[in-house]
C-alpha cells in the first residue's frame, strides 16, 4: 500500500505559494527545445535525447515496429552504433519534427514528441 498518495496522506502538507509559483514560472530555462524532440542543454551547450530530450524512436524491420525512448535504446535493439545513428539523424529530412532515416536493414524514425507544433 501506498501510505504517500495524494488521496490518503495523512502527514503535514506543504502549500505552494504565489510568489514560489511565479518564481519558478520565471526562472531561467535550462533547456532549450529543438524542432526535432532534441533539448540543447543551456549550460553545457550539448544536445540531450531520451526521455528528458522529447523524442521517441520508432524502429521498422520486416513490418514490425518498435518504439523505444532512447538513442541509446535504438543502438541496442537494431545493434548499430550509436555514434553511426546519432550522426546520420543529425540534420533532419523533412519535418521539423521527424527524422528518418534508413540503415541497413533497419527504418529508424526520430519523432519529436511534448513540443508545440504551429
Amino acid at each position: 500500500m501506498n501510505n504517500f498518495r495524494l488521496s490518503s496522506y495523512a502527514g503535514k502538507k506543504d502549500v505552494i505559494t504565489t510568489k514560489e509559483i511565479e518564481m519558478l514560472l520565471g526562472a531561467d530555462p535550462l533547456y532549450e527545445p529543438l524542432g526535432d524532440g532534441r533539448l540543447l542543454n543551456l549550460i553545457t551547450q550539448r544536445l540531450e535525447s531520451g526521455i528528458k530530450g522529447g523524442s521517441v524512436f520508432e524502429i521498422v524491420r520486416s513490418g514490425e515496429v518498435i518504439l523505444v525512448n532512447s538513442l541509446e535504446n535504438c543502438a541496442y535493439v537494431t545493434e548499430i552504433s550509436i555514434n553511426i545513428i546519432s550522426r546520420t539523424l543529425s540534420s533532419p529530412a523533412g519535418s521539423p519534427f521527424i527524422s528518418e532515416i534508413v540503415i541497413e536493414k533497419y527504418k529508424i524514425k526520430r519523432i519529436g514528441v511534448f513540443l508545440k507544433r504551429d
